[in-house]
């Protein structure tokens, strides 16, 4: 190829690295032929997917592959594509912000209906103020005062009536506990109802809305940390953030730009995974929810510099692999969302079924954390330091296991394998980030 070809090859190739980096990104990473999969337990992404499902075709037979579907607000999918979600094996929730409103949605008809309106101009009773206050989110919002029983009744009836027009499975509430509650929010509730805790008005609410929709799956967000018993009352619950964040990650100017990398929460410590996740299983061991329970964690983008000095946007896999190596610790599935980054994970992790966890709970050697599954082993980094080690798997296997992260093969001794990590590190700012990495027990041949 003359000099002038191998200048346009080069030149496309760099074009096609740029455009896949800025979409949903796909490469290499396999399973081994015949290994066992199953659908992914948890997605969570953008409501626009399912209310406009041709324009996003890729991402809405992304979503399609996963059991239970969790947007970040409005947007329903259409009778027909509901259906055929469901058909497939998907529960479907409709987003609800367990807390209260926001004033800007205050006059707006919403796909669910006027019934901020009418609250905010009718009912300020039913409130824990007459005017708004400061909500996490930023925008000021009204509160709802779940004490109340003609708010709870509307409200109640207003969910299961919007669940049995759309079709949808179930109702996702978001920030269901107390600790979501803003300070001057929780201060008011107190001086208000100071001998009934907010979490119990929430659990009475939720038991309220089973009663009238006695089919409904009720999902929330965090309840683990209630003060009273929500779970029982609940089918599914999540935590978000455990293992990584799109948050809290170092910071580098960069051509007068901030950016901000994945935030990898450090094993050891009251607030490392091991405290962190250690606290979580104790409360779903003493009041777990009905059905299930899943981490959801979140990423941000790594940039390099393109070849014309561009920073580019890239899919930050190493989150996505410590995400799910922090949860099967545990046992628990996990889901890590680059929303707010704008790149997605599209890779085969979350379909690969490693059977049952072996044995108790992890071990720690050194430098790694560790645990058996019946058709696998998860391995996390305690520190971002290289580490070798050595693993005599409990189960017999074929004599390798599959490196999923990288698909490649690594050769046993016997059941021994000898395995060396080194931390990834984030760009544009060089830091050293713990692994996360998953060994198949598979066949080559």
């Amino acid at each position: 190829m003359n000099e002038k070809g191998i200048s346009l090859l080069a030149w496309g190739l760099a074009a096609m690295i740029v455009w896949l980096s800025l979409c949903t990104c796909s490469w290499a990473e396999s399973l081994p032929d015949g290994f066992p999969t199953r659908r992914g337990p948890l997605v969570f992404f953008w409501a626009r997917v399912l209310a406009q499902p041709d324009k996003y075709a890729s991402e809405f037979e992304w979503v399609s592959k996963f059991d239970l579907l969790v947007t970040n607000g409005q947007g329903l999918a259409s009778p027909a594509t509901r259906q055929a979600l469901q058909r497939r094996g998907c529960k479907l929730f409709i987003y609800f912000w367990t807390n209260g409103f926001y004033k800007h949605k205050v006059g707006a008809t919403l796909q669910d209906g006027t019934w901020r309106t009418e609250i905010a101009t009718d009912h300020l009773d039913w409130l824990l103020s007459p005017e708004t206050l400061p909500s996490n989110m930023g925008p000021p919002a009204y509160y709802f005062d779940l004490t109340n029983d003609e708010l709870v009744e509307y409200l109640c009836e207003h969910l299961a009536c919007f669940r049995a027009r759309t079709g949808y499975d179930g109702i996702f509430f978001d920030y269901a506990a107390s600790y979501a509650l803003p300070e001057p929010v929780a201060e008011l509730w107190d001086k208000l109802h100071p001998d009934v805790p907010y979490d119990r008005a929430v659990a009475g609410f939720l038991r309220r809305l089973r009663a009238k929709d006695p089919d409904i799956l009720i999902f929330t967000n965090q309840v683990y940390r209630a003060t009273e018993p929500v779970l029982p009352d609940v089918d599914y619950d999540m935590t978000e953030s455990s293992g990584t964040s799109w948050a809290w990650g170092p910071m580098t100017q960069v051509d007068d730009e901030e950016i901000r990398e994945t935030y990898f929460r450090p094993w050891p410590g009251k607030w490392g995974i091991e405290g962190i996740y250690g606290n979580i299983e104790h409360h779903l061991t003493t009041t777990p929810p009905r059905k299930g329970f899943v981490y959801l964690d979140y990423m941000q983008p790594l940039y390099h510099r393109s070849r014309d000095g561009e920073l580019v946007p890239r899919l930050d896999r190493e989150a996505v692999y410590y995400s799910y190596c922090a949860a099967a610790l545990w046992g628990r599935p996990s889901y890590c969302s680059g929303l707010h980054g704008g790149i997605e994970y599209r890779g085969p992790l979350y379909f690969a079924d490693l059977g049952e966890p072996l044995g108790t709970g992890y071990r720690e050697l050194a430098g790694v954390v560790v645990r058996e599954y019946e058709r696998g082993l998860v391995v996390l980094m305690k520190q971002p330091h290289a580490v070798s080690f050595d693993y005599t798997l409990q189960q017999p296997t074929s004599g390798h296991l599959y490196d999923l992260f990288s698909s490649r093969w690594i050769r046993l001794s016997g059941n021994r394998v000898s395995l060396r990590l080194r931390p990834s590190r984030g760009r544009p700012s060089g830091t050293a980030r713990p692994a996360g990495r998953v060994y198949l027990k598979a066949d080559p041949n």
